[in-house]
């Protein structure tokens, strides 16, 4: 009976819920140079985590120490990177184009090491979306929190998967769209075209510490 309640009541929450977000919708200029870098963060996940699901198998990834589910689950995660269809189509309606995919410089020769380098990349755009929150506006604020909290779970995946905490703070760390877009230069070999934000000087991380963002 709970479960006949449930199914109906989440479809009918994610047929109002999407319905808005496919609209044409003018944008401020905040809005296209946010959604210019998620574009960009997002196509630089999709390439990450198509290549994780791809590049090993279930007994490399078990023989790693990894759950026995765990290559699903990056795999899942690949394909949810379909947010890259939404930016590009919400840019493209109002005339500008859409980031296109670069060339990456993802390091990683084992689960293991993929792992770690999915950590950082992740880290990145949630601190990304948790820092540009705000300089939406209202009708983008709430697919940008919509977009945030699935990276806050695929960041808990990662992390746990690899015996690191899921919830290691209670705050995770904003980023502004300088500090990411700079942040995510270290994971970019060549682009088509570079977008209209400040670059500082090279900057890194290290993951899987106590903190989201270890800056080192």
């Amino acid at each position: 009976m709970i479960s006949s309640i449930f199914l109906p009541l989440a479809f009918a929450v994610c047929q109002v819920s999407s319905s808005p977000i496919h609209q044409r919708r003018a944008l401020s200029q905040n809005d296209i140079i946010g959604l210019q870098l998620a574009g960009y963060l997002e196509n630089l996940e999709l390439s990450l985590y198509t290549g994780g699901c791809e590049g090993f198998t279930d007994v490399e990834w078990i023989a790693a120490g990894f759950p026995s589910t765990f290559q699903q689950d990056i795999c899942a995660i690949a394909e949810q990177q379909n947010q890259t269809s939404f930016i590009a189509s919400s840019l493209e309606s109002n005339g500008i184009s859409a980031p296109q995919a670069c060339s990456y410089n993802l390091s990683y020769d084992s689960p293991t090491s993929f792992v770690l380098l999915a950590n950082q990349i992740t880290s990145i755009s949630l601190g990304f979306y948790l820092g540009s929150l705000n300089d939406f506006s209202p009708a983008l604020q709430t697919v940008a929190a919509s977009i945030l909290s699935v990276e806050a779970r695929h960041d808990a995946i990662v992390r746990n998967g690899m015996g690191a905490s899921p919830f290691p703070t209670n705050l995770d760390v904003p980023l502004s769209s300088v500090w990411a877009y700079s942040l995510a230069q270290k994971y970019i070999s060549s682009c088509p075209r570079q977008l209209p934000i400040d670059l500082l000087p090279p900057l890194g991380f290290n993951g899987m510490s106590g903190s989201s963002l270890s800056f080192g």
